[in-house]
């Protein structure tokens, strides 16, 4: 699509003939519960700027009835509204001029903001049963967002056919970050949260067994507020996970 429209908003409708009052929306490390039919609503006080009914969301939302629902997976502009039943996902957004009416500020031209080019846009739509924690749209969500890497082996080599720098079970518990550590001392930083709001067992295996693992902090430093109690026996490392709760993990190698 080519933009050529200074000041537009445009959105991609789903129609469903379901009924909620809420919807779930993926956010950093958790998910957000959504109201519905925000629009329409009217304060009893009144308010500098009234809902419009328009939420963010990243990488996923999903409107469900209980029984059967639907994820709208997308990338790039976050915005959505679920309204009469309809979910709303906004492609693109332009402006000429922010605080146009003076009420937010001083009128600022953006002319880079116009958006006047050609854009392509990518979402995905996965039909379920059940509401969003047993379709796992935050795994479909992870894996549309995210692409493969190809590597070039040297001519002659045969890897195995299947192997696996770690596994992690179950479901719920998402990997986000494995890299190595900051500050060069050797060993890898493996971050993992709960996504569904759960107390879980986890359980991560790894190729072969460290010889050291320690929990740290987001800086990946030893912190006692955030101490936890491991099982470490071989290449598996047991522990206990709270609701949406990060762990960050140092493993030395």
């Amino acid at each position: 699509m080519e933009d050529r429209h200074p000041r537009a908003r445009l959105r991609v409708k789903f129609a469903t003939d379901m009924k909620s009052s809420e919807y779930a929306c993926g956010s950093q490390f958790g998910v957000v519960s959504r109201p519905t039919d925000q629009a329409s609503y009217k304060p009893e006080e009144e308010w500098v700027e009234e809902p419009c009914g328009a939420f963010p969301s990243l990488k996923w939302l999903d409107y469900s009835d209980g029984k059967k629902g639907v994820t709208v997976i997308h990338r790039g502009t976050p915005e959505n509204e679920v309204r009469d039943g309809d979910v709303y996902l906004t492609l693109l957004r332009s402006v000429l001029m922010l605080s146009s009416d003076g009420k937010a500020g001083p009128a600022i031209p953006v002319p880079n903001a116009q958006e006047l080019k050609r854009y392509v846009f990518r979402y995905s739509i996965y039909p379920h049963e059940g509401d969003w924690r047993e379709a796992s749209a935050y795994r479909h969500a992870y894996e549309f967002n995210t692409d493969m890497d190809a590597l070039q082996l040297p001519d002659g080599m045969k890897p195995p056919l299947k192997r696996s720098f770690l596994k992690i079970e179950p479901k719920n518990v998402v990997l986000s970050a494995l890299k190595k550590a900051e500050n060069g001392d050797g060993g890898a930083i493996l971050r993992f949260y709960e996504t569904e709001g759960e107390e879980t067992d986890a359980e991560i295996t790894l190729f072969r067994a460290p010889k050291a693992v320690r929990v740290v902090n987001m800086l990946e430093e030893e912190d006692e507020g955030v101490e936890k109690e491991l099982e470490n026996g071989g290449e598996r490392i047991l522990l206990k996970m709270k609701p949406f709760e990060i762990v960050t993990l140092r493993v030395e190698l």
